[in-house]
């Protein structure tokens, strides 16, 4: 939905604002005048980061991060992580972008927000989310990502590097600040508090953009869409995934993604059914490509077909079959029960950051015996938005900050 940016300067130059003004409130919810979005429709708005493309070619830092895990053998593959740079001409603030579900630091929607940044005078570097491939096999200690109390440690580590790496490379920067949006607005809400305890705190400001607020609810959401295709025929999802990849890559840099999406969606008539599923099926693709990974770097059995470099056509359909809430099951909850125990209600309340969130959690017990995640999500969460802003602004207070954090949201 960041696509947005190119069509109003509003909703941008506010980010500017906040950046620069400590007088913002701990949550803002825009007004539709200052989120001119050109669609009310959350799905076909989400279509849009397809079509996103800089008009200003960043840089490309091309990085190796962990000397104890340099290739996937498997794969006869380097680790090599692709960071999008805007690099000013003299010394300017630095932002840090964090991608969402599935982005790196290379990927379109973050780029897209880290050009307009840029384009505002500040040096940006776009970093890879957590749950993404790119993360998960060359950054993650545990090669399986998604439970941010303990991400949020090794990736505060993650950004100390790059900020070192920044330097080595020319960039001179004189604050830093830091920008989430979607999953990665909700890992900016950990990085947040967690910076205060460092003797030497980084960020300036920390702005959550549409963070995921209720993840349970919406990995649970991802795997709702990507079901829509149920009763679409596979030659069908084959032609939408065909003309999407090549309507986006035939998009110039200077056309509006916006008319762009609405000419393919009338020319290809595709229906909100298959926009919902096309999402689904393109968060879907990152999920697989992350089991891969993940079961690649450290094999802890959850995927049983056997496999060789010359042979990975068996593995790589089982990892299909896995969607995000047996991810998070089979894969990240059982690796962290092995070490740590985990409060039941943690996705809402680990780091009292989401105590905001409304709805019914089994009260009481811990992960082991109550298995959380596979708990039966309500088709609705309200978020209380303003509550959780108090909550990050009385942790800031105590010390000695004011107003360091902002939530923005837009609800369609």
């Amino acid at each position: 939905m960041l696509t947005s940016f190119h069509q109003s300067s509003r909703f941008f130059n506010s980010l500017i604002a906040i950046l620069f003004s400590s007088l913002f409130a701990n949550a803002t919810e825009l007004a539709a005048k200052d989120y001119p979005f050109p669609t009310k429709n959350a799905y076909v708005a989400s279509v849009f980061s397809a079509f996103a493309a800089p008009k200003v070619k960043p840089h490309v830092w091309a990085v190796q991060y962990r000397s104890d895990r340099k290739e996937i053998k498997v794969l006869d593959r380097d680790l090599i992580i692709k960071l999008a740079a805007f690099q000013q001409s003299k010394p300017a603030p630095l932002v840090l972008v964090i991608a969402g579900v599935g982005g790196d630091g290379n990927s379109g929607v973050a780029v897209a927000l880290a050009e307009q940044f840029y384009k505002k005078g500040f040096n940006v570097i776009a970093l890879p989310g957590t749950v993404s491939w790119m993360y998960s096999v060359a950054i993650s200690e545990m090669a399986a990502p998604g439970y941010n109390p303990r991400d949020k440690i090794e990736y505060y580590t993650w950004i100390k590097w790059v900020l070192n790496h920044a330097k080595k490379q020319g960039m001179k920067f004189n604050d830093i600040s830091l920008v989430g949006y979607s999953y990665g607005g909700l890992l900016a809400g950990f990085l947040a508090p967690y910076d205060l305890t460092q003797a030497q705190p980084l960020f300036k400001k920390v702005i959550m953009i549409n963070p995921a607020m209720d993840p349970a609810f919406g990995l649970k959401k991802l795997d709702d869409l990507y079901d829509q295709g149920k009763n679409i025929a596979e030659s069908r999802k084959t032609a939408i995934r065909v003309a999407t990849y090549e309507a986006a890559l035939s998009t110039p840099p200077t056309a509006d993604p916006v008319e762009a999406v609405f000419k393919f969606m009338k020319q290809q008539q595709i229906g909100l059914k298959e926009v919902q599923w096309l999402i689904g099926d393109s968060f879907r693709f990152s999920l697989q490509n992350i089991v891969l990974g993940t079961q690649y770097v450290i094999d802890r059995g959850v995927l049983k077909s056997p496999y060789s470099k010359f042979s990975l056509n068996k593995r790589y359909e089982e990892s299909q079959t896995i969607n995000f809430s047996q991810y998070m099951d089979k894969i990240v909850m059982d690796i962290l029960h092995s070490i740590t125990e985990i409060d039941q209600a943690f996705f809402c309340e680990s780091d009292s950051l989401f105590i905001g969130i409304k709805a019914n959690h089994a009260p009481g017990g811990s992960a082991r015996s109550q298995q959380h995640f596979r708990m039966s999500a309500p088709s609705e969460r309200r978020v209380d938005i303003d509550a959780v802003g108090r909550r990050l602004h009385e942790r800031e207070n105590r010390f000695g900050k004011n107003r360091r954090v902002v939530i923005i949201v837009h609800r369609t």
